[in-house]
């Protein structure tokens, strides 16, 4: 890993700057658009869509709700064959990580392939030749901007978890528009706030960290505990809006510098094996996490600092106050037990890079986590 690498070219602009990029972008190259109907008349892009499909410019792309290795196969065999050049996202996590997988999978693959063929390219993470990259565009609307920047793909097939960690993965260039993120979704804002956070701090103290990144992780914490609490409180306030996004952005920049650590790992293992989603799973063991880690840090001042919080316990305190009527923060309430932990705890192992934390985690550490939980 170099010392700091940014693959994904980022640009905060306005709508009509992002229309004209846009716009440029697909008569540039044939293009795919991963969009929903609903999120082009939010943004009052239908119309535009609507003359570029009539004009043979673009394909619009159905978003499953859920990613799995089936809805890929689905959604990559029909487009085979049509020298793709360019894949915009418009829209949520789901669509720009989508957007991703096919922008990676379609020069690797050559013909119709079923699922096992498409298992074993998506496992290999690798392809015999070395093709030539489809650009991407991505424009998120909902305050989580790790999808654009990671150059991590995660695709979910029953309880197994395929992992690609690829700087290929990351996309080519990232719009970032305030005036079409979605900020009256309570739970959109919280997702990407406590993603943010649990990036940072695994980025923080990982031990593959450095002095840039510790310093970008503590900006990105300090940015996103002040306004946080001030956009769940008022979505129009545009400046708290900005501060959350540059942090969560700024996180997201960091750990992909590190690589996900124990946190994500621990919470991918939650998010499967109940209805919790990820974002909520992450934040939920952060406290644990500081607590065991603050030992091995030798400044942990800067990151009591940061969550402005004195002890651990402040911090578990303020994220379930701000999860109260929106989240549950109990694995009980969505459907974990005592005896489900053992095995969550050791598939939690398996995934990510958990040999990054300064402190070495068996599967009875987390476990003992875990339950703090129920």
């Amino acid at each position: 890993m170099t010392p700091f690498s940014l693959p994904t070219h980022i640009q905060f602009k306005d709508p009509i700057q992002a229309k004209a990029i846009l716009t440029q972008q697909v008569h540039s190259a044939k293009s795919i658009l991963f969009l929903t109907v609903e999120e082009a008349h939010r943004l009052q892009l239908f119309e535009l869509i609507q003359g570029w499909c009539d004009e043979g410019l673009i394909w619009i792309q159905t978003i499953p709700e859920k990613l799995s290795v089936s809805t890929i196969q689905d959604i990559i065999n029909p487009l085979i064959g049509l020298s793709i050049e360019s894949i915009v996202a418009i829209g949520d996590l789901n669509a720009i990580i989508l957007a991703k997988v096919i922008a990676w999978l379609l020069p690797r693959i050559q013909s119709e392939t079923d699922l096992s063929e498409l298992n074993l390219i998506l496992r290999q993470a690798k392809a015999e030749t070395d093709p030539k990259p489809i650009t991407t565009l991505a424009i998120p609307t909902d305050f989580s901007p790790r999808g654009a920047l990671s150059f991590r793909i995660e695709v979910e097939d029953d309880l197994a978890l395929i992992e690609i960690e690829d700087p290929a993965c990351a996309v080519t260039s990232a719009l970032i528009v305030n005036d079409w993120m979605d900020a009256q979704s309570k739970e959109s804002i919280l997702k990407a706030g406590y993603m943010g956070l649990s990036q940072a701090a695994e980025a923080y103290w990982a031990t593959s960290t450095g002095p840039f990144i510790q310093s970008l992780s503590i900006q990105s914490i300090k940015l996103i505990i002040r306004s946080l609490p001030v956009v769940l409180a008022n979505p129009n306030q545009k400046d708290a809006l900005q501060a959350l996004l540059v942090g969560c952005l700024q996180a997201t920049l960091a750990q992909n510098n590190t690589k996900v650590g124990a946190i994500h790992g621990l919470a991918l293992a939650i998010s499967q094996r109940s209805s919790m989603n990820l974002s909520v799973a992450s934040a939920l063991t952060l406290p644990d996490f500081l607590k065991l880690n603050l030992g091995y840090l030798t400044h942990p001042e800067n990151l009591y600092e940061a969550f402005n919080i004195n002890n651990p316990q402040e911090l578990r305190s303020w994220l379930e106050k701000t999860a109260t009527g929106v989240f549950p923060m109990s694995l009980a309430k969505v459907g974990l037990n005592e005896k489900a932990l053992g095995p969550l705890a050791q598939q939690a192992l398996s995934y990510g890079h958990p040999e990054l934390n300064p402190v070495l985690l068996t599967s009875e550490m987390i476990r003992e986590f875990l339950k703090l939980h129920l």
